[in-house]
């Protein structure tokens, strides 16, 4: 009876040391690592609606384990050409926050995030109503226009995603954003068509969705 049951002891503590070797093995190392991404989605935008030219670039910096501080700049142009109006405007902006990466080191998911992400969003821009059409059904057509004036606004974002490896050092990835609208600072009367960085003007709050492809530069062996 002492024999089996110092077998059974054996055979336990052989496999509690065999996982907790295999545990350690499957264990990363963590290395910093930086990532340079293009946003596709401004693409999209302006297959649907061609009067709008969005492009978008950003870096992360991944300096703790699923930590991942981002800044995310990109430039907006606009032309709309109506029988009623003209439009142009044009604009910058400005993100920054953090991403934290739900998944756990795993080396069989080495580099795939499923995530969170915080951002800080600023755009400003420039626009204009070179000319403006009213049809008056007594005083006929009445023609006016809106001088170039400037606009910014600040907002709080949050959303969440996902990134997976499509080969070598190349990801490519989706969020879906909730951005709410902080302060605005309208130089006219005039209310713009776009925001930069926010979307359409169409409220204190916008919804949407993040393509992109990124790279990632892994720092060390």
């Amino acid at each position: 009876m002492k024999n089996i049951s110092k077998y059974f002891f054996i055979l336990i503590l052989a496999h509690s040391l065999s996982a907790k070797a295999q545990q350690e093995a499957d264990t990363l190392v963590f290395r910093p690592s930086l990532s340079l991404g293009y946003d596709l989605s401004g693409l999209a935008l302006n297959l649907l609606e061609p009067e709008v030219f969005m492009h978008g670039a950003s870096l992360g910096y991944e300096w703790r384990p699923n930590w991942i501080a981002a800044i995310e700049l990109g430039n907006m142009d606009i032309g709309v050409q109506r029988e009623t109006h003209t439009y142009e405007a044009s604009g910058v902006f400005f993100r920054a926050g953090l991403s934290y990466n739900l998944l756990q080191d795993n080396p069989r998911m080495q580099g795939e995030e499923v995530f969170l992400s915080f951002r800080y969003g600023f755009g400003t821009l420039t626009h204009e109503a070179p000319r403006i059409t009213v049809d008056e059904p007594y005083w006929g057509s009445v023609e006016g226009s809106f001088e170039q004036a400037g606009y910014s606004a600040h907002w709080a974002e949050i959303g969440g995603g996902l990134k997976t490896k499509l080969f070598w050092h190349i990801y490519l990835g989706w969020d879906l954003r909730l951005r709410l609208m902080l302060a605005r600072n309208p130089g006219s009367e005039m209310n713009p068509y776009y925001i930069s960085g926010f979307g359409r003007n169409k409220g204190n709050s916008a919804v949407m969705l993040h393509y992109s492809v990124y790279y990632k530069f892994p720092f060390g062996k």
